[in-house]
C-alpha cells in the first residue's frame, strides 16, 4: 500500500478526535486537512504478517507451536478459529522525526501532524484487513486485537516482533518498556474462522492501557 492510499482513507473527524478537539470549527478542519496532505509525503507505510495455526493452552494462545501469548480474553476472541493472522504495521521513522521537528516551531501544528499520523496507521491497518478479507473470502474475521488490550500483557511486544522478524524486515522494534519504535506503529492479531463470529468490542474496563489512555481520561474511547 502507498502513502497516498493510506491518507485517502483518513477522516478529518478522526484526526480532530485524536487531537482531543471538542469545539470544532472550520479553521480546525482546514488545519487537519492540510496536515493529512502534509504527512502523505512523509510516511512510509510498511507491513509484515504471518498466518498461523492456533492451539489454546492453559497458559494462553500458542501460534505455530512457537509464540505463546497469555490472556483469557484472546482465547475467547479466537474461540472457533483454527488460524490467525499476526501482523505489524509502521509508518516508519521519518514521520517521528518530522513531528519532533514540528514541535520546535509550532506545537499546535505538531499536534495535528501527530494526530494525522495516528489516524494514518489505523487507516493502514484497515486497508490490510481488507486485503485479508480478499485473501480469505470464505473466512470470517474477528476484530483486531493488540498486545496491551484486555489481559494480554504489553510485554509480549518484543517476542511478537521477533516472531514476525519485524526488526529486520520493516525496522520495527520495541523498547525495554515495550513501546513500539517507530512510534506510529501497530501490532495486532486477527482470527480466521470458518463460522460466523459474534461481533465484539474491546472494553476500556479491561484494557491494560486505560490508566494512561488520553481518551479514557477524557471520558472518550479509542473506537477500536
Amino acid at each position: 500500500m502507498t502513502a497516498q492510499e493510506v491518507c485517502a482513507r483518513i477522516q478529518i473527524s478522526e484526526v480532530l478526535r485524536y487531537a482531543g478537539c471538542r469545539a470544532i470549527d472550520e479553521k480546525m478542519k482546514s488545519a487537519a486537512g492540510m496536515c493529512i496532505e502534509e504527512i502523505s509525503s512523509v510516511i512510509r507505510p510498511r507491513m509484515i504478517s504471518k498466518t498461523c495455526r492456533i492451539v489454546h493452552t492453559p497458559q494462553g494462545s500458542l501460534f505455530d507451536d512457537t509464540l505463546l501469548i497469555p490472556g483469557n480474553d484472546l482465547v475467547r476472541l479466537l474461540n472457533g478459529c483454527e488460524q490467525a493472522v499476526l501482523f505489524a504495521a509502521t509508518l516508519s521513522a521519518q514521520i517521528d522525526t518530522y513531528i519532533r521537528k514540528a514541535e520546535i516551531l509550532d506545537l499546535s501544528h505538531a499536534l495535528f501532524l501527530d494526530s494525522s499520523a495516528t489516524a494514518a496507521v489505523e487507516a493502514a491497518c484497515d486497508l490490510f484487513e481488507e486485503e485479508i478479507k480478499e485473501q480469505y473470502p470464505s473466512m470470517t474475521l474477528t476484530m483486531r486485537y493488540s498486545p496491551g488490550y484486555g489481559d494480554v500483557p504489553i510485554g509480549v511486544q518484543e517476542a511478537f516482533l521477533s516472531f514476525l522478524d519485524a526488526p529486520r524486515k520493516i525496522g520495527l522494534c520495541a523498547t525495554a518498556s515495550s513501546i513500539l519504535t517507530p512510534r506510529k506503529s501497530v501490532t495486532a492479531i486477527i482470527g480466521l474462522s470458518k463460522t460466523v463470529q459474534p461481533q465484539k468490542r474491546r472494553s476500556c474496563e479491561t484494557c491494560n492501557l486505560r490508566e494512561r489512555c488520553q481518551f479514557h481520561q477524557k471520558g472518550d474511547f479509542c473506537g477500536r
